[in-house]
């Protein structure tokens, strides 16, 4: 098989386990990237289905790979990397809890306001707690609150009573 970055000069490559069929479905096929990295003469960055500490672990102990990169997980989880080095460095890895998270919810809205048509905002949002709910209840209980809005004045006040003390009391879990 050609290998065009190779001779490119790429220093590294990154891989993501699935094929184009698979696309995001799970699993990745991380005994995948073991067989690249042994076959190219460069780092390989594993990539694919790194959802939390245990994964990334596991990712790295199935291909081999030194390098990690995460996509979708950090969505999930905005605070994995910071979990990873935490543990990675022996320290404690405690998760990010709602109320720090809140505030990057509301940032990210505003921001999303400016640049967006406000008919499409309250969207990115709901896509966004659609993908932390995973991790953190409260985000499911503000996505149900919101889910049939699509005034984004009125996401916005949704959005700003989200950290009121009955989403602050839902327990998060790690990543």
């Amino acid at each position: 098989m050609p290998r065009p970055w190779l001779t490119g000069g790429a220093a590294e490559i990154a891989v993501h386990a699935r094929t184009r069929e698979q696309g995001y479905r799970p699993p990745a096929d991380w005994t995948w990237l073991a067989r690249v990295r042994e076959a190219v003469s460069v780092p390989v960055v594993a990539n694919g289905d790194v959802v939390d500490l245990q994964s990334y672990r596991e990712i790295r102990r199935v291909s081999g790979c030194e390098q990690v990169m995460i996509g979708r997980g950090l969505v999930a989880c905005p605070d994995l990397a910071l979990v990873i080095q935490r543990s990675c460095s022996g320290e404690a890895a405690a998760a990010m809890g709602w109320e720090s998270l809140h505030p990057w919810l509301v940032d990210f809205y505003a921001q999303v306001r400016e640049r967006v048509v406000d008919r499409h905002v309250p969207g990115r949002l709901k896509q966004w707690l659609a993908m932390l709910a995973g991790v953190y209840p409260q985000a499911r209980i503000l996505f149900d609150q919101i889910r049939r809005q699509t005034c984004a004045d009125q996401v916005a006040e949704l959005l700003e009573q989200g950290s009121a003390a009955q989403l602050l009391a839902a327990p998060s879990s790690t990543c």
